[in-house]
């Protein structure tokens, strides 16, 4: 009986997951070329991601013969797929192109997504190693990682101010700049173990994102 619920939600997600994904692939076709050629390639990372790209046959094997054999793809990927679906495909279906603002979102949004991706992988470092798995917190060391993550966060913050003091964004830009500030806050609280890892800690780093969207919200109903 178990196995057969598990079996139904495995067939269930992937259903969904297809129906999501050719979805998403028809609305990039109905923005244009580019944003469509651009899900595209994400799709065909997306679904090579475990694959052997280097044949067995091939005489010298690399190193890394997979996109997941590389430390830090995942991250890596999952950031900029969120930096492009809510930054670049955005400006094609209201401006019909890029200009400066939407690269700094785009930048925003990625670092954004990066901190919250690798901290959590900070947290499951120990799970990680026994598996086997090349995060760039085994590979760099816990404190490097937490250092590199802060820095980013300050310059998220810092670049969403000077941008909308520049006039490149709107007042908007100065509200935003809130959310990388209290996920440091709240890698510091972790840090200096007023808040051990848990679900309350996860739930606070996820709120981040919830936090930018009602603020989005409320100024553009204001506005």
């Amino acid at each position: 009986m178990i196995n057969y619920f598990l079996a139904s939600l495995i067939v269930i997600g992937a259903v969904l997951a297809i129906a999501a994904g050719t979805a998403g692939i028809l609305t990039a076709y109905g923005m244009g070329q580019i944003p469509f050629l651009i899900l595209l390639v994400m799709s065909l990372l997306g679904f090579s991601y475990n694959l052997k790209l280097i044949p067995d046959w091939f005489p010298k094997q690399p190193k890394y013969r997979r996109i997941k054999d590389i430390p830090g793809s995942k991250t890596i990927l999952i950031a900029v797929a969120w930096g492009i679906v809510s930054a670049v495909f955005p400006s094609f279906e209201k401006m019909g192109g890029l200009d400066l603002s939407v690269f700094l979102t785009f930048f925003w949004a990625t670092h954004f997504v990066y901190v919250r991706t690798s901290f959590f992988d900070v947290l499951d470092m120990q799970g990680d190693r026994n598996v086997g798995k090349q995060t760039l917190p085994i590979l760099m060391g816990e404190k490097r990682t937490l250092r590199v993550l802060k820095r980013f966060l300050l310059n998220s913050a810092a670049k969403q101010v000077l941008a909308s003091a520049s006039g490149i964004f709107n007042f908007l830009g100065f509200a935003l700049a809130i959310c990388p500030l209290l996920m440091l806050c709240v890698i510091l609280a972790n840090e200096k173990e007023l808040m051990l890892p848990g679900i309350h800690l996860e739930f606070l780093i996820e709120s981040h994102f919830i936090l930018a969207g009602i603020i989005t919200l409320v100024w553009s109903i204001l506005a």
